[in-house]
């Protein structure tokens, strides 16, 4: 018998997603689509996610990267810190969790974690949070 559902934060309970921001970087370049740029950053991406690496040296490794100017490297950032809930899959939160423990599994770099925070604390529903910056591990962990 199932007794929890867990859930992943992107495309899931928010429509922001990382392929989303590697192809709005994508958007700033003439040569590089969703793709490569998922490919050239991937590293230093995870180590972001992870919390290994800071917010400022991931914003300047893609800035330099991708030879995004402040405001195009600003944008991207405001980007990564929008959320925007999946209205359809809220209707029904209050519902599951008549029947089940909900968490939400997310990798998560150290500085959207506090606008995730806010969000999801106003979602009590949630018992359990895991963010792979505070564990140092992705879900593929």
């Amino acid at each position: 018998m199932i007794k929890a559902v867990i859930f992943d934060r992107h495309g899931v309970l928010d429509k922001v997603t990382g392929e989303l921001l590697r192809n709005k970087i994508a958007s700033y370049t003439a040569y590089h689509t969703q793709q490569t740029v998922k490919e050239k950053i991937q590293e230093p991406w995870d180590q972001y996610d992870l919390g290994i690496l800071s917010p400022a040296d991931f914003r300047a490794i893609v800035q330099d990267s991708f030879e995004l100017n402040e405001e195009q490297t600003h944008d991207c950032q405001a980007y990564l810190h929008t959320i925007q809930p999946i209205q359809e899959l809220r209707d029904i939160i209050s519902i599951l969790e008549k029947s089940y423990t909900l968490g939400i599994l997310s990798d998560c770099p150290k500085d959207k974690k506090d606008v995730i925070l806010n969000q999801y604390n106003q979602l009590p529903q949630f018992t359990y949070q895991f963010r792979s910056c505070d564990y140092t591990k992705n879900k593929a962990q």
